[in-house]
């Protein structure tokens, strides 16, 4: 070892660097489908008048793009990126991502609970 902090890179075969390609490639591969979905999320809540404030959001190129909402992601993420401190947005976005979770059980659990008649989970393993 040698020091580096990377334990699973140094007892990788035959290199360390197939770790460090599939963790690059992965982050890379993640941050595409982001700026890729981010802005039809976006233009879904504009286009619901969810955020009244986002009405000017709803508009579509004419190539069915959400070129606005593309760039306020853009915007968005540039800022992140310039903050330059990974340290510092690491627990801003695991509490996005605990709270969405959240959200999604707490749904599955209301929906089963007050036994709504749309409620229909197809998953096996479904235990609420």
């Amino acid at each position: 070892m040698n020091g580096s902090g990377m334990v699973v890179a140094e007892l990788a075969w035959p290199t360390s660097w197939i770790i460090m390609i599939g963790a690059f490639t992965s982050c890379f591969g993640a941050a595409l489908q982001c700026l890729c979905s981010a802005p039809r999320l976006l233009q879904s809540i504009a286009k619901d008048d969810v955020l009244p404030f986002l009405r000017s959001f709803q508009v579509l190129t004419q190539w069915n793009e959400p070129f606005r909402c593309l760039i306020l992601t853009v915007l968005i993420a540039e800022m992140i990126i310039l903050v330059a401190a990974l340290d510092r947005i690491a627990p801003i976005v695991d509490f996005f991502f605990l709270m969405c979770y959240t959200f999604i059980n707490l749904a599955c659990f209301l929906h089963s609970i007050l036994g709504a008649p749309n409620w229909r989970p197809h998953f096996k393993c479904y235990h609420w």
